[in-house]
């Protein structure tokens, strides 16, 4: 979904700074907050759009070995009632970073 898009339509106005906060904070792990925030400022975003779900859950094999749910997220843009009025979007962000050694969230409500 392009930015623009997430900006309107999900009503966040910063979600291209909060992920230019994570990732400057991927790339220079142990910065203290007015440094971590002036390299998000420098930072530059090569791409116009991300993928946006619905709905996800997270997952986790428990001690019997069965799948069990351990997080979910959410996300209902913004729309219109039958009478016309506007339903604010709701929404949870949560940006992953992850590998097979490691996994990062930032869960932003």
């Amino acid at each position: 979904m392009p930015f623009p898009d997430i900006f309107w339509k999900y009503n966040a106005p910063l979600f291209q700074d909060a992920l230019a906060n994570f990732i400057a904070d991927v790339n220079n792990s142990g910065l203290r907050v007015h440094a971590l925030h002036t390299r998000a400022g420098n930072t530059l975003l090569p791409f116009r759009s991300v993928c946006v779900y619905h709905n996800m859950k997270f997952i986790a094999i428990n001690d019997a070995q069965k799948w069990e749910i351990v997080d979910a997220i959410y996300v209902q843009p913004e729309q219109k009632d039958k009478q016309g009025r506007i339903i604010p979007a709701q929404f949870d962000t949560v940006l992953v970073q992850g590998s097979e050694q490691s996994k990062s969230l930032l869960y932003l409500h």
